[in-house]
């Protein structure tokens, strides 16, 4: 799989976005979206992110965000999803399909993410503003 690059330390508002594993419509339940949102708080908090916007739809998820310009965005995303996943399948709080299951490792496991993310980085208002709405 190539490497996405991800375009730290410009000091622009970043619009996000990553997928639940292979697509599959796990966000459409109230218990999950609020671990995602509680766990966006914390790690807004925790990395003094600025979120102008968020959209959690039943297979993926868009974020407007600023970062501090030292963060590395790769790393707070995965931070993210490594937290949230790991409080949604501990809490069974998905029915998960047998398709959210892979081999690794000679053991099967659960995937509530898909690997990745991708982001953009707005140079301008306009962008902003197009991103939020």
């Amino acid at each position: 799989m190539p490497k996405l690059r991800h375009y730290d330390h410009l000091n622009t508002v970043r619009f996000v976005t990553f997928s639940t594993f292979r697509r599959i419509r796990l966000l459409t339940k109230p218990a999950p979206i609020e671990i995602f949102i509680d766990t966006l708080k914390s790690i807004r908090e925790k990395h003094r992110l600025r979120i102008f916007g968020y959209v959690i739809m039943p297979e993926h998820v868009h974020l407007v965000l600023h970062p501090p310009q030292s963060a590395k965005l790769g790393l707070i995303i995965g931070e993210l999803k490594s937290k949230s996943a790991s409080r949604i399948i501990t809490d069974r709080l998905v029915e998960f399909p047998e398709a959210c299951y892979i081999r690794k490792d000679g053991r099967k496991r659960l995937s509530f993410w898909q690997p990745r993310c991708y982001d953009h980085n707005c140079r301008s208002n306009e962008t902003i503003v197009e991103k939020i709405y």
